[in-house]
């Protein structure tokens, strides 16, 4: 009994030695490195494209992680625990030190001298690949599977590279990605433990110790930063290290859970390429020069939304380790309970993008609904645009065929022959493609289409399904239930799959264009609030003028709502928008939502109008009208 607890005791020496010997050689070395920083020229010079400090500060932090990090491991090999056991063993270690070395020292000279994006994302690929090509650990570890070498490098490399980008495009704010660090380093420490891995442990715990005596400099207000160098380390260090977390669990869950890890750094990289993509495409659609790099650097990451919203530099860290570890523990309580980690799993996934869209994707919404509002304000018939209705229909009746033979076999048990089912494809396709073009589908202007279009559309798609079963029947075994099955589903999946890629238009544009407005007041914050008068035809249109052919107004006016004096509409949509009441209640909707316009968009009795007037001018309110109206230029 005693030499058990002795040998549970000296166990437990050998983590503690390892994590104290991280955490002191980072905690005496950082302070050094902020005196040598200048000498190294490794000094960050605020700027206005991202930084928010008002002094310079030394940007070397990286290095004494990154030394403190390797000294511990290899005092735990040599001195602690000469004969480790686990994935991480020294072997492993040489691959590591390779890649993360020749990536440290990119980091240096970028954080000295500078580099360019593309040079940095060339010497990203290198220290991956030195990683790989040494170790022979691949993402095929993480994932559990049997992958063909091509592929299992082409993804290793992708991973890497994400999760790389991620810390150190997060780095931004004091104690920010250090912080998220060690939160996603404990999430993969304690998954190693409940997977029986608690050898390789070992070797996290020296990267939460060296990450964590860094942290003590970095945290508001921050005395040295951690620069490329230290970001792209932690970064470089979970991409590899999350590798080592698969088995014998799902797919999901094994993928999972180091995505989850880091969950804020790749959420925070995500909207920042939609962001910086859709403003690229909006500058050329624009006739403009540039746009912003995809690589460059802004001021719309998660916690410079967050500072502007009056938060401190603390407040914000606290705020996102928080959503940081909850993600966190998800993807633990997902290893403990593996029965229930996929519904987990997809209930923080879902949580996730609710949070992400619902509240913090605001830039990214407008910027976007700018994008596909001018798109389509500017209906391009390029030949891409030309070819893809053709293609994506050609693709969706072959889909469709296949879907309804095997349902057909499936649930009536019709032995098909399915050297007959493609044999019978030119009876299928070439009708039912016939019917979409002789509808003039593809002449049209999706993007702007009425009601009409889509019943022509229909027509089409039903004559040419009639004449495909027709045919089909005579070639092959005549009318019988089966065939007639098969019909009707053919053409409910078609129907499906034409109609929703033209009516998505619609949906997307109107999404794009209300989300942020209706919720948030647009990407500025709103100047004017107006109320419409009048719910009708005119409403729609004016709405429809809104959004489409003036959408830059959206950011310095917020439409709150409709009155009418049809009062079955009150506390209805219309257009999109509410009715909050009638004229009766507009002295108090307008202090409720405190209004600063009317606009009339109806005709008005001349008493109606003379008291409405009246009202404006006592409560200090402007009252416009709008109407489109015919004019007779040549008598």
């Amino acid at each position: 009994m005693l030499t058990t607890v002795n040998q549970e005791l000296f166990d437990l020496w050998k983590y503690i030695a390892t994590f104290g010997v991280a955490l002191v050689i980072s905690y005496v070395l950082t302070p050094l490195m902020i005196g040598l920083a200048p000498r190294l020229g490794m000094v960050d010079v605020p700027d206005e494209d991202r930084r928010i400090h008002s002094k310079p500060i030394p940007r070397a932090g990286g290095i004494a992680v990154f030394i403190a990090f390797h000294l511990a491991v290899l005092a735990c090999y040599f001195i602690f625990w000469p004969d480790f056991k686990g994935a991480m063993g020294f072997e492993w270690w040489k691959a590591f030190a390779a890649g993360s070395g020749f990536l440290v020292f990119i980091g240096y000279y970028d954080d000295s001298e500078g580099i360019s994006a593309g040079v940095k994302l060339l010497a990203q690929f290198t220290a991956i690949c030195l990683f790989l090509s040494i170790s022979g650990q691949t993402v095929s570890g993480l994932l559990g599977l049997s992958l063909p070498y091509w592929l299992d490098w082409i993804i290793s490399i992708i991973w890497c590279l994400a999760v790389i980008n991620a810390f150190n495009l997060i780095d931004g704010m004091d104690g920010l990605c250090s912080g998220l660090a060690i939160i996603s380093t404990i999430g993969l420490l304690v998954s190693y433990v409940f997977r029986g891995m608690a050898g390789d442990a070992i070797v996290l715990l020296a990267l939460i110790g060296a990450t964590l005596g860094f942290l003590r400099y970095n945290f508001h207000p921050a005395r040295i930063f951690l620069g490329d160098t230290g970001s792209m380390f932690l970064g470089f260090s979970l991409a590899t290290m999350s590798m080592q977390t698969g088995g014998k669990s799902t797919l999901l869950v094994s993928f999972g859970i180091p995505l989850l890890a880091a969950g804020v750094p790749i959420f925070d990289t995500l909207l920042a390429v939609w962001r910086r993509s859709a403003r690229r495409m909006l500058s050329k659609m624009e006739g403009f020069s540039g746009g912003g790099k995809i690589m460059g650097a802004d001021k719309d990451h998660l916690h410079h939304r967050l500072l502007e919203l009056g938060l401190s530099q603390r407040k914000v860290a606290l705020m996102l380790y928080a959503g940081n570890a909850f993600l966190v523990t998800v993807g633990l309580v997902s290893v403990i309970q593996a029965q229930v980690a996929l519904g987990l799993l997809l209930i923080a996934f879902l949580i996730g993008v609710f949070v992400i869209v619902r509240h913090l994707a605001a830039i990214e919404l407008w910027d976007t609904g700018t994008l596909v509002t001018n798109g389509f304000r500017n209906p391009a018939r390029t030949l891409r645009g030309l070819l893809f209705y053709p293609v994506w229909d050609l693709g969706i009746i072959v889909g469709a065929l296949l879907l309804s033979h095997w349902l057909v076999d499936s649930l009536l048990g019709v032995c098909i022959s399915w050297k007959d089912v493609w044999s019978s494809f030119p009876y299928w396709v070439a009708p039912t493609f016939a019917g979409i073009f002789f509808s003039k589908s593809y002449g049209r202007v999706w993007s702007q289409a009425r009601f009409r279009d889509f019943l022509i559309l229909q027509i089409g798609l039903v004559s040419g399904t009639i004449v495909a079963f027709a045919i089909s029947s005579l070639v092959y075994r005549g009318f019988d239930v089966a065939g007639l099955v098969l019909a009707i589903l053919f053409l409910f999946f078609v129907q499906i799959g034409t109609f929703s890629v033209r009516t998505v238009n619609h949906l997307f544009r109107e999404w794009l264009l209300t989300a942020v407005h209706e919720e948030k007041g647009g990407y500025q914050d709103p100047k004017r609030n107006v109320l419409l008068y009048g719910a009708g035809d005119r409403g729609n249109l004016y709405l429809q003028d809104y959004r489409l052919v003036h959408p830059e107004q959206m950011g310095s006016v917020r439409v709150h709502g409709f009155i009418d004096d049809n009062v079955r509409l009150r506390r209805r949509r219309i257009h999109g928008s509410i009715v909050l009441g009638t004229i009766k209640e507009v002295d108090e909707i307008c202090q409720e939502n405190k209004i600063d316009e009317i606009m009339i968009l109806c005709r008005l009795k001349p008493e109606k109008l003379d008291w409405l007037i009246q009202f404006c001018r006592e409560k200090g309110v402007v009252l416009k009208v709008w109407n489109r109206e015919e004019r007779e230029v040549l008598l």
